[in-house]
């Protein structure tokens, strides 16, 4: 679907994983406050823990299982958890296989020059 309404099955299709990649993003929507996308993570080799300087993240986990880190605390999710990441906070996902999520950022994020600063485990 085009425009303002998508299903994570369009997506997939249209965006598809690149294997050779740990992570994929596809970026569906920049308005004046948000942006969302949705991410699709190979493994827990994927996306790093990591935090935003100047942005809320908060994530719907659309499939997989595994740990989600945010701050000091990991998490056990699954498909239909929801996690809120606020600017400055360290998290990232630990998957033991590929996992789909959908993310909105507020402010707008900017996918040139993205506000993602990894830290070390």
């Amino acid at each position: 679907m085009e425009g303002n309404v998508w299903t994570i099955d369009g997506v997939l299709a249209k965006h598809p994983a690149d294997p050779q990649q740990p992570v994929s993003w596809a970026f569906l929507f920049h308005g004046p406050h948000v942006t969302l996308n949705v991410v699709q993570v190979q493994d827990s080799t994927g996306l790093k823990p990591h935090l935003h300087q100047d942005h809320d993240d908060l994530i719907y986990v659309v499939s997989g299982h595994g740990t989600f880190r945010v701050g000091d605390r990991d998490h056990e999710v699954q498909p239909g958890a929801i996690i809120a990441a606020p600017r400055g906070v360290v998290h990232g996902p630990r998957f033991a296989g590929p996992a789909v999520l959908l993310s909105v950022y507020g402010p707008p994020f900017d996918p040139q020059h993205p506000d993602r600063i990894f830290v070390e485990e």
